[in-house]
């Protein structure tokens, strides 16, 4: 058994990492970088991420959310199906998700099947989940009515691009930092790997990291394609204040949505120099339906798989 967890947490993180080459869309649809080097520094960005600042959020995962070595292993193979499930449920729709909120909702679903769940660090992390979009939507608005008479607005400067490389780079490190916890977090809960050492967020980097290098160059290139009708200025704001937020939440230990995160951003910024159109209206409504969907599909496998299968 614990060789088939590691398969499937490996498998995992790997899709994860594809996902989270996405962090560079922006960087790479405003023709900042080429595919080769934006998956280069999305690679680069989600193992250092994980390696630096990836241990809060794993910790919270595997042992604050659940008593650690309480779930079976049967369980954690549950979890780690539950929230490939969502998330490929998520892709076959078009949609980016958080990897962060299946995860948790998956282990949820566990913990309240095995009466092992902690509500309190449930509701902090929901809380997380809530707060986060809002203040990245209030943030990147805030700034870009700053803004809005100066770069934001007329031509941009030359350096702006290489901001906005970095900018990039930022968000792949919050990445790493905040996911890594999701393919290594359910081996902790079941006690298979330690819960004090740095090493096993490391490890979800590495997984992360070959997953975005191998396995991202597509959803990166549909995601920069999307990412394209946004101005440097304000791709470079979204992307900064996404980065800066959802590593700050890493750093205290919570596993955040950093998708709906941004994408709020990208809305505040927009916002503060136009009204919305109908294209992104219906672009948010549909995201949030997903968003809702899915840690929800991920909560009820995870619980109704264990009950039938643990009972």
């Amino acid at each position: 058994m614990p060789v088939v967890l590691l398969v499937l947490a490996s498998f995992f993180g790997l899709n994860i990492g594809a996902s989270g080459a996405a962090s560079l869309a922006i960087p790479y649809g405003a023709g900042v970088l080429d595919l080769r080097r934006a998956l280069q520094v999305a690679a680069l960005g989600l193992v250092l991420g994980a390696a630096v600042a990836g241990n809060g959020v794993v910790r919270t995962l595997g042992a604050g959310l659940l008593e650690r070595g309480s779930v079976p292993p049967g369980a954690v193979a549950v979890v780690l199906a539950a929230a490939s499930a969502s998330l490929a449920l998520a892709t076959r729709l078009g949609v980016p998700i958080s990897t962060s909120e299946v995860t948790v909702a998956a282990l949820a679903g566990v913990g309240l099947a095995t009466g092992e769940l902690r509500a309190e660090v449930l509701v902090r992390v929901v809380a997380g989940w809530i707060l986060l979009p809002v203040i990245s939507f209030a943030v990147a608005y805030g700034c870009a009515r700053v803004f809005r008479g100066g770069w934001l607005a007329g031509r941009p400067p030359r350096s702006l691009g290489f901001a906005l490389g970095i900018a990039g780079f930022l968000q792949a490190f919050a990445a790493g930092a905040n996911n890594a916890a999701n393919a290594v977090g359910p081996l902790v809960a079941e006690g298979f790997l330690p819960a004090g050492p740095a090493w096993p967020a490391a490890l979800g980097g590495l997984w992360m990291g070959a997953g975005a290098w191998l396995l991202g160059g597509p959803l990166l290139h549909m995601a920069g394609r999307e990412m394209a009708r946004f101005s440097l200025a304000e791709g470079a704001l979204a992307a900064g204040v996404t980065g800066f937020l959802v590593l700050s939440a890493s750093l205290m230990g919570l596993p955040v949505p950093l998708t709906q995160a941004l994408t709020l951003g990208l809305v505040g910024v927009t916002r503060a120099r136009r009204a919305a159109g109908a294209r992104e209206r219906e672009a948010v409504r549909r995201a949030t339906q997903v968003w809702v969907a899915t840690p929800v599909v991920a909560f009820s496998l995870a619980l109704g798989a264990v009950r039938v299968l643990f009972r």
